[in-house]
């Protein structure tokens, strides 16, 4: 009976801890996709003050699905940081013309923010699946 019992409870804490892992691997993903759009942007010198930001319009599309879908794992911090990316770059995007500033700057900013993503940690150890 003991050996039953603890099969049992072996099935359980393995498919516990598969979740886990499957909900962190899906954050990972996420995140590795922004940073590749991140490091995707094309830089288009404007002038010895300042420089343009292009980015193709498919890739602000990715953005735009890693925050839907971080939003619906519940990572809200992470998607608030995407929402940032996307409001960043957008405006950037959008005042062609205008002097930016040194683009390493912002650039710089906007991989370490991806880089300093973390998952929500109480969605990664809930019992209740959300795929």
């Amino acid at each position: 009976m003991d050996i039953l019992i603890n099969i049992l409870l072996s099935i359980l804490s393995g498919i516990y801890a598969g979740l886990i892992v499957a909900r962190f691997v899906k954050f990972e993903e996420i995140r590795t996709q922004v940073k590749r759009v991140v490091q995707d942007i094309d830089f288009m010198n404007e002038g010895p003050n300042g420089e343009l930001v292009m980015i193709n319009e498919p890739r602000i599309r990715d953005l735009h699905y890693c925050y839907s879908e971080l939003l619906y794992l519940k990572h809200k911090n992470s998607a608030d940081v995407v929402g940032s990316l996307i409001t960043a770059i957008s405006s950037t995007k959008i005042a062609p013309g205008q002097v930016t500033g040194d683009i390493g700057d912002f650039y710089m900013v906007w991989q370490s923010m991806v880089r300093k993503m973390v998952p929500n940690i109480r969605v990664l150890l809930s019992p209740k699946p959300r795929f």
